[in-house]
């Protein structure tokens, strides 16, 4: 009897991929790439706008705390500090100015400016933005807030940029129940409301331009806060410390 050998492979068996199955497999890694790429790219640029968006946050943020010192370190009702405030519309923004004075009698009794600083807000013509500018002035040259800052160029002018690319800045005071935008009254307030805001704004149809309640930074900040608080001590002798049996 003759054996039949026996075989060890398999029929038809391909020992690799068809130039077919090469193409799709290439065209399904091209189409995830693709899809890993857009997905890497939306990452980063959320990334990148969230980063930009504090970065600006903590600036308006530092803005509002360097507003906040000039209020705590200058203003003095004993020493004749006065507060002037307007607000305006310009070329469609709303900007304020704010005039910090502290004066001191002369020997002619005459009041004489010791210290002046000013916070004004200027549309650039260039940007159509507003720009934040503070100046320092009076007989008390030092500037303890801004002169380490200054650049070499800035020491000759008397307003310093310090913020830019502003769409709003408004600064309200508090007169009684009620908020006002003007205020050169000789006494003191009992505190200010600074809006700020680098959002987008959209022109209205007065031609005016707006940004969203939600997008308006606002801070307010107390006047004067070390005034005299009127209080009565009672008398010992009273029914107030007689011990009831």
């Amino acid at each position: 009897m003759t054996r039949t050998p026996f075989n060890t492979g398999c029929a038809g068996m391909r020992s690799g991929f068809t130039l077919t199955e090469l193409m799709v497999a290439v065209v399904i890694a091209g189409m995830l790439l693709s899809v890993l790429l857009a997905i890497s790219s939306q990452v980063q640029q959320s990334a990148a706008s969230i980063e930009k968006n504090l970065n600006e946050f903590e600036l308006i943020q530092e803005v509002l705390q360097l507003i906040a010192e000039d209020l705590d370190s200058k203003i003095d009702a004993q020493a004749g500090s006065r507060l002037i405030v307007f607000n305006r519309m310009e070329d469609g923004y709303p900007t304020a100015k704010m005039v910090i004075t502290t004066t001191m009698k002369d020997e002619k009794y005459e009041d004489k400016i010791m210290e002046e600083i000013i916070w004004q807000a200027n549309v650039d013509i260039r940007t159509n933005r507003i720009v934040l500018y503070r100046s320092h002035s009076g007989k008390i040259q030092e500037d303890k807030l801004l002169d380490q800052r200054r650049d070499p160029g800035e020491s000759l002018s008397p307003f310093i940029p310090v913020c830019g690319g502003l769409t709003a800045f408004r600064i309200e005071v508090r007169r009684g129940e009620d908020w006002t935008q003007q205020w050169a009254s000789p006494q003191l307030p009992t505190g200010i409301r600074v809006i700020i805001s680098d959002a987008p704004a959209e022109k209205s149809v007065q031609g005016e331009w707006e940004v969203p309640e939600e997008d308006l930074v606002i801070r307010t900040m107390a006047i004067d806060r070390t005034r005299e608080l009127k209080f009565q001590v009672a008398d010992p002798n009273t029914d107030v410390f007689k011990t009831r049996l």
